[in-house]
């Protein structure tokens, strides 16, 4: 097992409003001392979270996140549609975006 950081990222029709930011980090993990929460600050209609996990493959931890990130949208939904989730090591990475979701599940086993 290793230990990878993983992320997922949203995209919403409007900028993502700063308390949309602050439910998440109440909710989501909140005793998880490495998740890190943010908006881009290129795209303010894009939230992106990350934490880490252990895990055998990028493929799992990718996979890992995707399930962990899964009731995300009902805590708030004003962050929009999950587009991608990745796994990084010092290593190297792997992003799968959304329509790709569904073959992670088979690239995990």
């Amino acid at each position: 097992m290793a230990t990878f950081s993983v992320h997922a990222s949203w995209f919403s029709e409007s900028d993502v409003p700063d308390d949309a930011v602050l439910m998440v980090n109440e909710i989501f993990r909140p005793d998880d001392e490495d998740l890190c929460t943010w908006v881009d600050q290129a795209e303010p209609r894009r939230f992106v979270l990350s934490f880490d996990v252990e895990s055998a493959t990028y493929a799992t931890a990718a996979l890992e996140c995707l399930t962990a990130v899964a009731g995300v949208p009902q805590i708030e939904p004003r962050l929009g549609t999950l587009e991608e989730v990745g796994a990084t090591d010092e290593d190297g990475y792997l992003v799968v975006s959304a329509d790709g979701f569904e073959e992670l599940s088979h690239l995990a086993d």
